[in-house]
């Protein structure tokens, strides 16, 4: 009877920690939406698909994770900037997602710099 519930026993140790094993392999991260995938180097609008900034007509560049806010170097892991030693920043941080077109651009710019040129546009 004893051998019965220490067999028990083990086999539901060993089930809990199974099971605490696969909830932590099967835990993701959770991904930063405010993180624009390809981005303009001259007007610095970002945006999730490749092809031309909406603005200048320049083809986008893959955007790193990481942002040097001294010289605009990008980088996939944080750290100091290899051209001007600063620290990179969380590109996140510094990016908000325009709710009408759908661009990023400068969180602290009041208008959307897409939506003003198109505004522009209309004009002429």
């Amino acid at each position: 009877m004893r051998m019965l519930r220490l067999t028990v026993y083990l086999l539901t140790v060993l089930l809990l920690l199974n099971i605490t094993a696969q909830a932590q392999k099967g835990a993701k991260p959770k991904a930063d939406n405010n993180i624009p995938k390809y981005i303009c180097l001259m007007c610095k609008v970002g945006a999730d698909k490749a092809g031309k900034c909406p603005i200048c007509t320049l083809q986008m560049a893959k955007a790193g994770v990481y942002v040097c806010t001294g010289c605009g170097a990008m980088a996939d892991k944080p750290g100091d900037c290899q051209n001007c030693k600063r620290p990179m920043v969380k590109l996140s941080s510094l990016a908000k997602k325009c709710k009408v077109c759908g661009y990023y651009s400068d969180k602290n710019k009041k208008e959307c710099p897409v939506c003003e040129h198109h505004k522009k546009m209309k004009k002429k």
